[in-house]
């Protein structure tokens, strides 16, 4: 039987060791999360599934940002690796956003069909902190569904206590 933790479960993420990996692999271990665990959550939320070619030419655009800044300094006219070096940094972007968002969606559709939870992620966290508010939403999904049941058992007794009448002795 499925369940609501089975993404979290599956992803097995916790937030802040993904920024401390980030900042100990100089900002590469959100790409290798990003290839590790692409095809697991649009398993899971039957979304719209992004390709996986896309995940690698992001990670080939992150270590063509990675190195250019090496062959800036050694080369004597880096005019022409400098503008290499910022194309490349705007379609890395591109294409992490196009990424970030469509996991965005396939996780909202998921809740709201999968669980009749309406999921509402934050548009401008999910653009300041991309895969690191992806995971804290994964890790969030079960947290909100039983905060959902909990609100709707507490109507379900108020209205309850509405409609029974009410006996004086």
């Amino acid at each position: 039987m499925k369940s609501i933790s089975d993404l979290r479960d599956r992803i097995d993420s916790k937030t802040w060791i993904l920024v401390l990996l980030t900042i100990l692999t100089t900002s590469f271990y959100p790409f290798a999360w990003m290839y590790k665990h692409n095809q697991e959550i649009f398993k899971i939320t039957r979304g719209e599934k992004v390709n996986n070619n896309l995940v690698i030419a992001i990670i080939f655009l992150f270590a063509i940002n990675f190195f250019i800044p090496f062959y800036l300094i050694l080369l004597i006219s880096p005019p022409i690796v400098l503008n290499l070096f910022i194309t490349s940094k705007v379609v890395l972007a591109i294409l992490v956003y196009i990424w970030v968002f469509k996991v965005r969606d396939a996780i909202q559709e998921y809740a709201l069909k999968e669980y009749k939870l309406d999921y509402r992620m934050n548009i401008y966290y999910t653009f300041l902190f991309s895969i690191f508010y992806i995971n804290y939403c994964i890790n969030d999904l079960p947290i909100e569904f039983e905060r959902k049941n909990i609100l709707l058992s507490v109507k379900e007794d108020d209205q309850q206590e509405k409609t029974t009448p009410k006996t004086d002795n």
